[in-house]
């Protein structure tokens, strides 16, 4: 793992509403005495915050729980963004401590109390909007069905024979998030929660289909699981062989949404790492293309 000397939490403004908690200080130090002991067994650095210093632990003590998760940066006075249903609590109405750690990656520990620790984490690529431009689907998929279907004598007519699409409750409009221009040029785009938690057997899946972009396209949202994993990320069982399909959607126009949805099929409690895969038709309900999207799914 890589000496991560002196770091930062990202902080929010927008936590006022939320429970706040205070980092337990274990060494009672002043900012001013900040170094890293390098006889210091475990401590590989130092989180810097509120002119105090916390240690950076390695590795989890083997008595100690690991109560929630904090994005963290080698660059101070950095922000992030978070979704309030993913906080748990925060430090201080400024720091947000997340239920799950998401795509991210663990990069060390610190002590929340004497016997509880926050783990660090480092942001990835978020996935939540993945734009597909309608040429890449006509060239790739529209020369495929016409060469597979079109030029193929023995191919029979099923034209009259329309796919059955499962019955399901949907809303209208964006879910709480401004619209994103992305000029004039045609294409279909997808937005979901790539990191959805199950609650009571529902998901708060979010999937939205923007009214301009996506206004001649439908869509089937199919969400399956592949491996389950521990709380650092390490694959308990993988089952990419044989994936377990927990939820389809309806049919989903331009403008339409689904921000929580019942699952079809449960597993048993624990942390997943899914792809929720998209059936893309027009609207005449033929079939236009397929793709895909990674999710970290976290079932209570």
């Amino acid at each position: 793992m890589r000496d991560l000397k002196r770091i930062y939490f990202k902080e929010n403004d927008k936590l006022d509403s939320l429970v706040k908690l205070q980092l337990f200080e274990k060494d009672n130090r002043e900012f001013g005495e900040h170094e890293v002991e390098e006889s210091k067994p475990g401590v590989l650095g130092y989180v810097v915050y509120s002119e105090r210093v916390f240690d950076v632990l390695e590795e989890k003590p083997a008595d100690a729980e690991v109560f929630g998760y904090v994005t963290v940066t080698s660059k101070e006075n950095k922000t992030e963004k978070v979704k309030l249903e993913d906080v748990k609590y925060t430090i201080e109405n400024k720091v947000a401590v997340k239920k799950n750690k998401g795509n991210q990656k663990i990069v060390g520990y610190t002590w929340l109390n004497d016997q509880t620790l926050v783990a660090l984490v480092e942001d990835k690529v978020n996935l939540l909007i993945i734009i597909l431009p309608l040429l890449i689907l006509f060239l790739g998929v529209g020369i495929f069905m016409y060469s597979s279907v079109s030029n193929n004598p023995n191919t029979e007519q099923t034209e009259d024979k329309k796919p059955v699409f499962k019955d399901g409750e949907k809303g209208t409009g964006e879910i709480g998030k401004e619209a994103i221009d992305f000029g004039n040029q045609p294409m279909f785009r997808m937005k979901l929660n790539c990191t959805p938690t199950v609650e009571n057997g529902m998901m708060n899946i979010r999937i939205e289909s923007p009214a301009e972009e996506n206004a001649d396209y439908g869509f089937v949202v199919k969400v399956t699981v592949l491996k389950e994993i521990d709380a650092d990320g390490n694959v308990i069982k993988d089952m990419s062989d044989e994936p377990v399909q927990i939820y389809e959607s309806p049919l989903i126009f331009a403008n339409e949404n689904i921000e929580y949805c019942e699952l079809d099929e449960m597993v048993k409690s624990g942390k997943y790492i899914g792809r929720a895969t998209y059936d893309v038709y027009d609207m005449e309900q033929n079939f236009i293309g397929q793709t895909a999207a990674m999710v970290m799914i976290n079932i209570m």
